[in-house]
């Protein structure tokens, strides 16, 4: 088997399953976060000029959710904007829209706070458990894979050579 083939066979699942321990590792760190019931104070879009690229000296109107919301916990009262997942600022006003009208104002939803700072808190919590299969998954069918490649690329033994008909 080329030597190519058997990295590729070993080191996709290698990163495949590191991912997914990194992945069940933030989970677990989320799993022990404490819901609480939060109110929505306000919720939209906020538009900012930001460089079109890296380097750029072009500015392009981008567009991010904004969430202001409140909770209590141990008879604390604490105020967050943190929605949790990405709020990366986006081209698209519709994307951005559609996160904040996901927490219309005046809702009453779920927050996560951190057990160990109390004053920290989302709305959705970062690392889903299903990422943690994809991962696992990826790893064996990318094993799978480049060992059936490698499979068919083998080195086989030479056939024995002909042998000779006498007359």
């Amino acid at each position: 088997m080329p030597r190519f083939i058997l990295f590729s066979a070993l080191f996709g699942p290698i990163v495949c399953w590191g991912l997914a321990y990194f992945a069940y590792t933030q989970s677990e760190v989320d799993r022990k976060w404490v819901p609480v019931q939060a109110r929505i104070l306000d919720s939209g879009v906020v538009s900012k000029q930001l460089p079109c690229s890296k380097g750029s000296s072009l500015t392009c109107d981008f567009y991010v959710a904004e969430v202001r919301y409140v909770y209590e916990i141990s008879g604390q009262h604490f105020e967050s904007r943190v929605i949790g997942d990405s709020r990366d600022p986006t081209i698209n006003r519709a994307e951005a829209e559609g996160q904040a009208a996901a927490f219309p104002k005046g809702a009453r939803v779920t927050a996560f706070v951190n057990p160990a700072n109390l004053s920290s808190a989302v709305l959705r919590k970062s690392m889903e458990g299903w990422m943690i299969a994809v991962f696992v998954a990826a790893g064996i069918v990318w094993a799978a894979l480049w060992g059936g490649i490698g499979w068919l690329f083998r080195e086989r033994p030479a056939p024995p050579p002909p042998s000779e008909v006498h007359n």
